[in-house]
């Protein structure tokens, strides 16, 4: 949903170190915390990223692609997204 995703920016956002280690444990730590389901937010993640539901780790994707350009990529998929109601 725009909410969950919405919710995952912020956290990356908010991250000073944006390195792949980092980046796991606090994305899972949050997902643990908020009780969703891992598969739910990790292949959200993957479509905002990249629009396809395979490839290499999420976290090596967006290290690679670093901090402004996920959050670039997962704004522009969270304003498509429908609003909950």
């Amino acid at each position: 949903s725009a909410q969950k995703m919405t919710e995952l920016a912020d956290l990356l956002e908010s991250l000073g170190d944006f390195s792949i280690e980092n980046q796991d444990k606090a994305v899972h730590e949050w997902i643990e915390a908020k009780g969703y389901g891992m598969g739910d937010i990790m292949n959200a993640f993957r479509l905002c990223l990249v629009g396809e539901g395979k490839g290499p780790g999420m976290f090596d994707i967006s290290a690679f692609l670093g901090k402004s350009e996920t959050l670039r990529r997962l704004d522009a998929a969270i304003a498509a997204l429908p609003k909950q109601a």
